[in-house]
Formats: structure tokens, C-alpha cells, sequence
């Protein structure tokens, strides 16, 4: 069979799955994802697949592209299936003990780099719940002189963090496994950053989608997603300098309440951002 052949069929069972056809329901996403997995399971880029579509497929490289095109079907995620997800143009690797990187998740990277692009000095960043550590790698790659650490509970997640930064060749990162900020010693960084768990823990959606595979602890914070918000908000504020930011992903319906906890946390120039897709995504307020 050939490379063309096989992506066909792999996009017809895509097609016959009903669990997959509920969340990807185009033939576009049906052809990405039949693209993606052949390319890993030829070890080829997908350029290389448009290039040569008469191209063989050996016997044992079909075995491997239709065993992950069936548990693509249940929708499991591309990313865990081939280990890798891109964020911000560099490849992290991903499994099954850290969530999956978001290309909304950038913009909170995007807002630290604008907020402090005149500044030339070594800052001091915290990214708390770093999971496979894409937020201060991405941080770290841009900004060299920039000391900063990244916190998870999880020793799974940090092991996946350090092999991230190790894979990038990142020095500049400190990890630390700790709950949130108790009895953590250093208190004047310059910035706090981070993606906490923001789902309610009973809402139907986390068994119909795809996070349904995800870390259920990244994921989930209470009945109405906003503990870990909470926390955060109530532990940063004496951990960070005069006038710095307090940046927090959160849900695109948790905006009003997200910044009544900054507020009555004490932060200041209180603000929801929104993400390429223009919906709420982050908060950003700064210690007085």
C-alpha cells in the first residue's frame, strides 16, 4: 500500500467513528490527523508525505499507522499518541502526566515578553503548575538573562519538564516540586505566572472530550473550577515585588469571577485578556 492509499484509509475509519466525529467533524481535521500519524509512523515529515504519495508503506509501518488511526477514532489525543505537541514553534514532549499544551496558552507567554520588553535586567519569573514546562521554557528560550522556577506537585510532570528543558538545552530554569507556594523561601520575583486547573470537577465535559485522557489534577479545581485560582491569588500577592504581575489562564466563562478573587486578594489595574480566538482567557492585576 501506498502512502496516498493509506491515508485515505485512515481517514475513512476516522470518518466511521462516532466518538471522533462528535469533537473533529471536519475532513479537514480527519486528513491532519491521518497526515500526523502516518508521518510518525514513517518517521516523515508531512512534507514528505505530500511530496511522495506513491511512496510504499512497509507492512510493519501500516501495522503501527492503523493501530494509532483506531485509537485516534476513540479520540485519543494526537499529541500522547506521537509523545509530542508544539508550543510556541518548539517541540515539548507530552504523555499521559502532563495536560497537552494549547496554542491559547501563548498569549500569557506573549503578554510577559510585551509587559517587560524595555526591560534589560535579570528578572525573576515563577511558573506555577508547570506540567511539561512549556510556559517558562518558552520564557527561558526568549530571554536568557531571566532566572526562572517552575513549581508542579507532580514528580511525573516535573520529570517531563526537565526533559523538555534538557531537549532545548535551557538553563535558565530552576524545578521545584512544592503545593503551590507553601513554604516556598524566595519572595521578590518579578512575575508570577501560570495555567492551574480550571475545570469543574463534575462537569460532563470531561468525559464527552478529549481531555477525558488528560491528568484529571491539572484539569480539575473544585465544583466551580476556581479553587487553585483561589489559592494562587491569596498565596502571591507577598511573594512578588512593588508593582508586579500576577498572570492566571482561566476559563472563557470564569472572567467576572476570576477578577473578584484578584481584587479581594488585594491586586490592582485588574484585567481579563482575551486569546486568538477572542474569547476570556487570562488575568493579569499587579501588587500594589
Amino acid at each position: 500500500m501506498n502512502i496516498q492509499d493509506a491515508l485515505k484509509n485512515g481517514s475513512k475509519l476516522l470518518s466511521e467513528s462516532s466518538v471522533y466525529m462528535n469533537a473533529n467533524p471536519s475532513i479537514q481535521a480527519r486528513l491532519l490527523d491521518s497526515e500526523v500519524l502516518l508521518g510518525f509512523s514513517l518517521r516523515k515529515a508531512r512534507t514528505y508525505l505530500k511530496a511522495w504519495p506513491e511512496a510504499e508503506v512497509s507492512p510493519n509501518e501500516l501495522e503501527l499507522f492503523m493501530s494509532l488511526i483506531k485509537k485516534r477514532a476513540m479520540n485519543y489525543p494526537c499529541a500522547y499518541l506521537t509523545g509530542e505537541q508544539e508550543f510556541w514553534s518548539l517541540a515539548f514532549n507530552v504523555n499521559e502526566d502532563v495536560l497537552i499544551p494549547r496554542p491559547e496558552t501563548e498569549c500569557l507567554v506573549e503578554f510577559i515578553l510585551t509587559h517587560f520588553s524595555a526591560n534589560t535586567d535579570t528578572l525573576n519569573g515563577l511558573d506555577l503548575g508547570t506540567g511539561s514546562g512549556a510556559i517558562a521554557i518558552a520564557l527561558a528560550s526568549e530571554r536568557k538573562s531571566w532566572n526562572i522556577l517552575a513549581i508542579d506537585q507532580s514528580e511525573k510532570a516535573l520529570k517531563c519538564a526537565k526533559n523538555n528543558a534538557e531537549k532545548h538545552s535551557i538553563s535558565n530554569i530552576s524545578f521545584l516540586e512544592n503545593d503551590w507556594l507553601l513554604g516556598i523561601k524566595q519572595c521578590d520575583f518579578d512575575f508570577i505566572i501560570s495555567n492551574p486547573p480550571y475545570v469543574e470537577e463534575h462537569t460532563p465535559e470531561l468525559e464527552k472530550e478529549a481531555i477525558r485522557f488528560e491528568p484529571r489534577m491539572a484539569l480539575t479545581s473544585g465544583k466551580d473550577g476556581l479553587d487553585a485560582i483561589n489559592i494562587i491569588c491569596s498565596q502571591s500577592m507577598s511573594f512578588l515585588k512593588t508593582g508586579s504581575p500576577l498572570v492566571i489562564e482561566h476559563g472563557c466563562k470564569q472572567a467576572d469571577d476570576v477578577k473578584s478573587i484578584f481584587e479581594n486578594a488585594g491586586f490592582i489595574q485588574v484585567r481579563c485578556y482575551k486569546d486568538y480566538s477572542q474569547l476570556d482567557r487570562f488575568t493579569v492585576g499587579f501588587k500594589p
